[in-house]
């Protein structure tokens, strides 16, 4: 089998290909965002806030069963250890 194209570029070519590839991505998506916000009036409010409220429920949801299960954890493995000493 035949090495391929990126097993014969030197690290340092690939690296400057690379970095080169994600400052273009960059600037073109700043130039995308400043081409339409200077086209758009001005942008709705409402579906956005609706998103950012339900986002943040689940995240809290997410946080509270979290920190729940490792109280549990933590309660058992107390509880264990007592018994141990005991």
């Amino acid at each position: 089998m035949p090495p391929a194209w990126i097993d014969i570029l030197p690290l340092w070519l690939l690296f400057l290909l690379t970095a080169g590839l994600v400052v273009l991505s960059i600037e073109t998506g700043r130039w995308l965002a400043i081409r339409r916000f200077r086209s758009a009036a001005k942008p709705a409010d409402g579906p956005i806030s609706a998103v950012i409220g339900s986002t943040l429920g689940l995240l809290a949801f997410l946080l509270a069963f979290t920190f729940g299960l490792a109280a549990a954890r933590f309660d058992l493995r107390r509880q264990l250890l007592l018994d141990e000493v005991n």
